[in-house]
């Protein structure tokens, strides 16, 4: 019996609702879910596009929710962005567009 609830579980879990977002559209769901979730998704996107040679400078100032809500406001702008575009693809343009390392005065 104990089989049994553990591997009904288990194949809840599998169905259960992603790690992180898809879309462009699924990421704006789960920030609207959770602050925590959607600040996570910011930040798997930015490592790895930093460890693709990417760089970002953010105000050392900006609180994480600040940062997180800069993105989410610069993708909601962008009108003619696809929401079922990959998530990735809007977070990183958001980021370059938001925190260029080669700010000019």
């Amino acid at each position: 019996m104990e089989r049994t609830a553990l591997a009904l579980a288990l194949a809840l879990a599998a169905f259960a609702a992603p790690a992180h977002a898809t879309t462009t559209q699924q990421f704006f769901d789960l920030c609207g879910e959770s602050d925590k979730a959607c600040v996570k998704r910011i930040d798997e996107v930015r490592a790895a596009a930093e460890k693709a040679g990417t760089k970002f400078c953010p105000p050392t100032t900006t609180s994480r929710e600040g940062y997180a809500n800069e993105v989410i406001y610069w993708i909601d702008e962008q009108t003619s962005l696809d929401m079922n575009q990959d998530d990735a693809k809007s977070i990183t343009s958001a980021l370059k567009a938001l925190y260029p390392c080669n700010k000019k005065p």
